[in-house]
């Protein structure tokens, strides 16, 4: 899995005008583990999307 993700950020870091970041978080698949970071991603993609109707 660890190639997979970076062969995928490889690719997006070379595409103009986006950006990417490659984290890697110590622990199992869950969601104590993922909880915090889908939590800032979601305030971070949330910062772009615009209210209906505008």
């Amino acid at each position: 899995m660890d190639f997979e993700s970076y062969r995928l950020h490889n690719t997006l870091v070379r595409v103009p005008n986006v950006q990417a970041e490659l984290r890697i978080l110590q622990g199992t698949h869950c969601w104590e583990v993922w909880r915090p970071a889908f939590i800032e991603g979601a305030q971070y993609v949330s910062q772009f999307l615009a209210a209906p109707g505008h």
